[in-house]
């Protein structure tokens, strides 16, 4: 029998009665006899059972628990001592339910006002639950009757909101059925020794077991006891510990706030925050490279005065490595500017730790409140196994960037060229034996000595200018659209407002036309978006003239973008076209070039092509180096450039904005250093004078003839930088030879240049290339055009 108000026990297949009948017989069987106050006890229960001799009988209803209320938390006291009656979690259940009859003072407290809502917060789903129960029942009828002993206890866990924090806490519900009984309805069924292995082999299995032994056969009668213990601890760490083991467990916000959010309950406070720095493995300097995982008490975005690191807390935990705990960050004396941003924040306890892997401080890990006293010694006890596996998440998270970062730059970049592998080759060789001898061995420094260097360029001509005439362009048709649109409204519907914008989108189109400032663009651009286009959808129905010219609008804006974008499209798209003919071009003169001398090779592409080529003796392995190689790869380079000129011409047809390319070679006798950076995994020239040559890399694009303002480069010219007169004498016999083959134009212009920032004394040869004569069969083939203009 149940409670006729418990619809939690309904519609279950087995007869259940609730009896405190085999409590009272464990009293008169256990106590009487015992010592006369223990007697003198019994005597005094008889007598009040006495009076209730419903409680010997199974309890229908709930309300002869609460006429015997007393007598019955007495008889209970066998079973929860009366001194912790208050301060445990412990109740009397409804057998092989969570739902109870009596119970202690922090059960009611804390559970009883959500029992009803148990089930749900259990560890296990609401079916399996059920399911649970049935075969804990007939694992119980299987030990009495048939002496199976199948244990199929499982631990439940509940999870429920704190009252006083509202944070996660953990109990762990012990069943015990020691006061549980059943009864046979009839004749217990005698099984065969099939039938026996049967349900022993199957009593997890309900629908197997309950065709063998219906549970109409059986009454279930008694009580449960459960005894509730607090496992949060072992429950958060657990849970973080299954976090960290996610990729994503540190590295994405919501990762970070989960973990906030545990932090929060395993330190039971609402107010903790968490903050971690991460320290890269190639830094020796607190927070030099540093950054922030999701958030950081004193990180953000980088921005840290490394001077105000000296005599920091921070500063303390990577000298020492121990962590470090303030109970007032007020109170601290000497605070530097990192104590005081955290302050501002308004955390005044704050702990920090060091994060640590394979021996090394790989971050600090930041947790802090805003009120003091918060963070205890005896609170961080509980982070003892944590935070351990911080460093784990943190370091595989630092692996997996990485190895993304590793796998982005194998496909995008050509730092390690083919015609130098074999160096980093051999220095991988060399790094492994050592390690076999010396675990702190580093990887060799990989240094190319006395190497020529080879610059070229070709650049877009006026790209600025033309992008910002594309804009202009696109800016003043998507004003006269909609000024098309709201006159046509105004012509239907006379408003004022609607003559109001007619005159600001005139104002906008004369500012364009006098001169596109570097903020306008997006001002109007706004304007567009914010003013004009939301009252579409008012002025559409004035007519149908209104609402085709706005749908006309739609047709012509950009689905993406949201404006017209069309000359610029255009202009970028056609400089995407032709660096792409110039970039398979040299990508495919490279493969003979190479075949000349190995040599060192790499271009880049952005509003034009420029490539870089270095040529000497410590390139390679084998090979005699002789100048002569280094000429005829200058002679390549120049044969290659006239190509490109005459290439990008013809293929300015077939792009949609016509563009010119300016060229020019950069020249340099002197043999300089390359080395190769392992942080940025490419090379760098070494040596003071040697950044001369970068400057001037970078600065001759804008070069200008020496007494004018006329640019050096111009379309169809190639122009060839200098600084010594053997080298402009050198490339004057190159001329010569393609002169004499019809390849150049006579004229040789001998010029001199305006002063750089940083350089000084630079000429320049200056020749115009014959686009009537081919060197070589140099002709845009059908295939071609077609590959490029796919792309």
């Amino acid at each position: 029998m149940i409670f006729k108000d418990d619809i939690n026990l309904r519609e279950f297949p087995f007869k259940m009665e609730l009896s405190i009948k085999p409590l009272i017989e464990y009293w008169e069987n256990s106590l009487e006899g015992s010592n006369s106050y223990r007697n003198h006890l019994i005597e005094k229960l008889r007598d009040d059972l006495n009076n209730a001799p419903e409680l010997y009988e199974p309890i229908t209803s709930s309300e002869v628990i609460e006429k015997h209320n007393e007598l019955i938390k007495c008889l209970f006291h066998v079973i929860f001592p009366e001194a912790f009656w208050e301060q445990r979690i412990f109740a009397g259940m409804h057998p092989f339910t969570l739902k109870s009859f009596i119970h202690s003072g922090e059960y009611g407290r804390i559970i009883k006002p959500i029992e009803d809502s148990v089930p749900e917060k259990l560890n296990m789903p609401a079916d399996i639950l059920l399911e649970r129960r049935k075969v804990g029942i007939y694992s119980f009828i299987l030990k009495k009757y048939y002496g199976i002993d199948a244990d199929t206890s499982y631990p439940f866990i509940f999870r429920f909101d704190d009252p006083e924090t509202g944070l996660d806490r953990y109990l762990k519900f012990n069943l015990a059925a020691e006061f549980m009984d059943v009864k046979l309805n009839g004749e217990l069924k005698k099984l065969t020794i099939e039938e026996m292995e049967f349900v022993r082999d199957n009593v997890t299995d309900f629908d197997a077991v309950s065709k063998v032994l219906p549970p109409e056969n059986f009454t279930l009668s008694g009580f449960m006891i459960l005894n509730a213990i607090d496992v949060t601890d072992q429950e958060i760490v657990s849970s973080m510990k299954q976090d960290l083991i996610r990729k994503d467990a540190l590295n994405t916000h919501n990762g970070f706030l989960r973990m906030q959010e545990k932090m929060q309950s395993l330190l039971r406070n609402r107010d903790i925050l968490m903050g971690i720095v991460e320290l890269p493995a190639e830094t020796n300097a607190l927070f030099e490279n540093g950054r922030e995982i999701v958030f950081s008490f004193v990180m953000d975005n980088k921005d840290i005065d490394c001077d105000c690191i000296e005599d920091s807390l921070y500063n303390k935990i990577y000298e020492t490595r121990e962590p470090v705990l303030v109970n007032n960050l007020e109170q601290l004396e000497n605070k530097t500017k990192l104590e005081e941003r955290i302050l501002v924040q308004g955390i005044k306890n704050v702990f920090l730790s060091p994060i640590i892997f394979d021996d090394r401080m790989i971050g600090v890990l930041e947790i802090g409140a805003k009120s003091p006293g918060v963070i205890t010694p005896a609170s961080i006890l509980r982070l003892e196994t944590v935070i351990p596996l911080f460093g784990v998440a943190l370091a595989r998270g630092m692996e997996d960037l990485e190895n993304t970062i590793q796998a982005i730059i194998k496909e995008e970049c050509t730092a390690i060229h083919p015609s130098v592998e074999w160096r980093f080759r051999n220095a991988a060789l060399n790094y492994i034996r050592k390690r076999e001898d010396d675990e702190y061995v580093d990887m060799e420094e990989i240094v190319f000595r006395d190497v020529y260097p080879l610059y070229g360029l070709s650049d877009i001509r006026n790209s600025s200018t033309i992008r910002n005439e594309a804009i202009k362009d696109d800016l003043i048709t998507n004003l006269n659209m909609v000024n098309e649109i709201i006159h046509t409204a105004n012509t239907h519907r006379r408003l004022y407002s609607l003559d109001e914008l007619n005159y600001r989108i005139g104002k906008q189109i004369e500012s364009i036309n006098f001169g596109l400032g570097s903020g306008d663009e997006l001002v109007i651009l706004n304007f567009l978006k914010n003013e004009i286009e939301p009252i579409f959808k008012h002025i559409r129905d004035f007519d149908e003239e209104v609402a085709d010219a706005i749908e006309r609008y739609k047709t012509r804006i950009d689905p993406e973008l949201g404006f017209v974008y069309s000359r610029r499209k255009a202009y970028e798209d056609s400089v995407g076209k032709l660096t792409d003919v110039i970039c398979n071009y040299l990508e495919h003169e490279q493969v003979g070039a190479q075949k000349i001398f190995p040599h060192y090779f790499e271009r880049y592409k952005t509003d034009g092509v420029d490539h870089t080529m270095y040529i000497g003796q410590s390139m390679v392995q084998r090979k005699k180096f002789d100048h002569v190689y280094l000429k005829n790869l200058r002679l390549w380079q120049l044969i290659t450039t006239g190509s490109i000129i005459r290439k990008a011409e013809a293929f300015k047809k077939h792009l949609d904005e016509p563009i010119d390319i300016a060229n020019l070679i950069l020249v340099q006798n002197i043999p300089l250093a390359i080395r190769f950076r392992y942080d940025e995994k490419q090379f760098d020239v070494d040596g003071a004078y040697n950044v001369r040559y970068e400057i001037m890399k970078k600065r001759i694009d804008k070069a200008e003839i020496k007494g004018g303002e006329e640019r050096l480069t111009q379309p169809g010219k190639i122009a060839i930088v200098y600084s010594h007169q053997a080298e402009a004498d050198e490339y004057l016999e190159y001329i010569d030879y393609l002169n004499a083959h019809g390849y150049l134009e006579k004229e040789i212009e001998q010029l001199e240049l305006e002063n750089l920032q940083g350089v000084n004394g630079l000429k320049a040869l200056r020749v115009t290339v014959n686009m009537e004569k081919n060197l070589v069969e140099e002709s845009l083939s059908v295939k071609e055009i077609d590959s490029v203009l796919k792309i």
